[in-house]
């Protein structure tokens, strides 16, 4: 990653001072022998066979039966305690337990989860793109594994399935970027810059047609009456206007309380930059990029914005006739014809009494769309508790970037980004299902882990790579009364797993939303043997690009198990950096994103484990997390 990243222990003071990892198959052993041990006598007896005592038919029909009997009690009482066979952990709160039953743990394998990222990522469903052949190859599969997990099908229809009803828009016939400088004392100059090199382009309407706009350097976009006030519009009168703005949040290099300081808000995404720009009234706003400031490199927008651009098939109240990104080198090319520089905007913006500054040129543009009605398609289904509309989400995105018409044809698998995801996904139905759907069906009159306070349902979401889309639809268009938010007591989200190895630590975005969540994230960290380290680039803000996002804004709290940095049998710091580097620079929505067989999966283990921990928890109590600010 190009941002510091905290230095983890060298590997010899791991070794030292470290917790090993838990060795969850000698658990089970051990808890199952532990059992054993006491049915069984040390000592070995001569006894007169008991045949020799029992020498009528009827004696004989009595003896089967009550042996029969004695067998099925005794395996109910070995599979009770071995559904809850963890002992009690000592500094749990009386409220709640992260005790999740061994049977549980163990059925979430690393070999499943393989299997799982292997066909998803394969040729054969072309990278996944939403409403494509690839998709519906994903959302079948998804499917059928949730049938065969047992949970039932919560979509649309008494289906699995939720249509999600999409637009969308790839540009073509676009035009140089043009912005024209006209001195009053010489005659006008042109700046111009071409498509997916120095600019993208989109759209709320079906064309683009910018023809000698104003343009206005607008700061950070931000307005909004929370941490102590921010206006980057001032009285600015943003219609018929192209606006500049920066993205992230301001620094807080002078004053401390600036927003959250390091770690980024939703202030500083790009996807609030386009809705405030829209409250405002704007014709257009272009966004600018710096590898630092985006937290990823300008291939990653070429890649999302080159292409069809997907969007919910509502428009907005106040359409943007031209939403986009500029190169750092275009936007230092246009704050040089205006007689500054990127880094003095950069500076004047930082300040709360920044005003909008009208620049000394013009904007121009078109562009047409091919346009394609079409709907993505949400996966869900879940275990339902009697009489209880509360539930608990599970969630993870299976779109990816598609495939790119060429010669030959670029495929975009998205194996981390985010068929891991949903192989953890899957994997963590499965235990949930064989528990609460086979097992408890069976034993439910006496195994008291059988019952369950909460629903738990899994959803596996479309979209997401363009916009959050499929969960922010699904919070506005709930299928099932479950699934209103009103209902939803918390999420787990699985996006991008550790796919490099078993860590000592792991991080936990979206810890600190929430003081409940916090204690049930730290205790299950601690279950697993594993210390819980902060987000190592918090101002990349990694919690507002993924889908706990539109469950936040309803007021849910959501958490995303990341990978920890302390990797085992590896030099730390520097193999977190190196991997992390290289996955950032060339596989991150890049070709390069494909299936390696060689894959150690042990962390993405570590982290399914620590997420069913978390859902069990909120699945089997009365807490309900509730956001830190309200």
């Amino acid at each position: 990653m190009s941002e510091p990243i905290p230095t983890a222990p060298d590997e010899s003071e791991d070794v030292e001072s470290g917790v090993p990892p838990p060795d969850h198959e000698q658990d089970v052993l051990e808890e199952e022998g532990s059992f054993l041990s006491r049915l069984i006598s040390p000592e070995r007896r001569q006894r007169r066979p008991f045949w020799d005592l029992c020498h009528t038919s009827r004696c004989v029909r009595s003896s089967v039966v009550v042996f029969g009997a004695g067998c099925l009690i005794l395996t109910i009482i070995i599979v009770s305690l071995f559904l809850s066979s963890e002992s009690t952990h000592p500094s749990e709160p009386a409220e709640y337990s992260v005790n999740a039953p061994l049977y549980l743990l163990n059925q979430i394998t690393d070999q499943s989860m393989r299997q799982h990222i292997q066909y998803l990522s394969s040729d054969l469903l072309e990278g996944r793109g939403t409403a494509t052949k690839g998709e519906t190859l994903a959302t079948q599969y998804i499917a059928s594994h949730f049938s065969t997990a047992g949970l039932q099908p919560l979509g649309d229809s008494n289906t699995y399935f939720q249509a999600v009803h999409l637009t969308g828009r790839t540009p073509q016939n676009v035009s140089s970027l043009l912005f024209r400088f006209s001195p009053p004392d010489s005659a006008p100059t042109d700046l111009s810059f071409r498509f997916l090199d120095d600019f993208t382009i989109g759209s709320d309407l079906y064309n683009t047609s910018i023809l000698g706009a104003p343009v206005v350097f607008i700061g950070y976009g931000i307005q909004t009456n929370l941490y102590g006030g921010w206006d980057d519009y001032k009285n600015l009168n943003a219609r018929g206007k192209i606006l500049i703005a920066l993205v992230n949040d301001p620094p807080c290099d002078t004053e401390l309380d600036i927003f959250e300081c390091e770690a980024l808000t939703y202030y500083g995404r790009w996807v609030y930059k386009f809705e405030q720009a829209q409250r405002m009234g704007a014709l257009g706003m272009f966004l600018v990029h710096t590898d630092s400031s985006a937290g990823y490199g300008w291939q990653v927008v070429r890649n999302s914005w080159g292409s069809e651009q997907v969007f919910l098939r509502t428009p907005p109240k106040s359409p943007l006739n031209l939403r986009g990104w500029i190169t750092q080198a275009t936007a230092e090319s246009l704050a040089a014809a205006a007689g500054t520089s990127l880094a003095a905007w950069q500076s004047a913006a930082a300040s709360r009494s920044f005003q909008p500054q009208a620049l000394p040129y013009t904007a121009t543009a078109s562009a047409t769309y091919v346009m394609r009605a079409m709907d993505g398609t949400n996966v869900i289904g879940g275990i339902i508790a009697d009489r209880n509309a509360e539930t608990v989400m599970v969630m993870g995105h299976h779109d990816h970037l598609g495939m790119r018409p060429g010669t030959p044809n670029v495929i975009y698998h998205g194996a981390v980004d985010n068929a891991s995801g949903i192989g953890a996904l899957l994997s963590c139905a499965y235990a949930f299902g064989r528990m609460y759907t086979s097992i408890a069906s069976v034993a439910s009159p006496l195994l008291e882990v059988a019952s369950l306070k909460r629903n738990i349902i899994f959803v596996s979401t479309t979209a997401e790579e363009a916009g959050l889309l499929g969960a922010a639809f699904l919070m506005d268009n709930p299928p099932v009364v479950y699934l209103d938010p009103s209902n939803i007591v918390g999420a787990v989200n699985f996006d991008v797993m550790n796919v490099y190895g078993r860590t000592r630590d792991i991080v936990m975005i979206g810890q600190h939303m929430s003081s409940q969540m916090d204690q049930i994230i730290q205790d299950a960290a601690d279950r697993e043997n594993m210390a819980l380290t902060q987000d190592p680039s918090p101002q990349q803000g990694h919690f507002f690009r993924s889908d706990q996002l539109p469950l936040f804004l309803k007021n849910i709290t959501g958490v995303n198990p990341s990978s920890g940095m302390a990797f085992i049998g590896k030099p730390n710091p520097a193999y977190f950096m190196n991997v992390t580097t290289d996955f950032n620079e060339n596989r991150y929505h890049q070709p390069g994103d494909v299936y390696d067989p060689s894959w150690d999966l042990g962390g993405a283990l570590q982290q399914v484990r620590v997420g069913a921990r978390i859902v069990y928890t909120l699945a089997n109590s009365d807490i309900r997390p509730t956001l830190n600010n309200g």
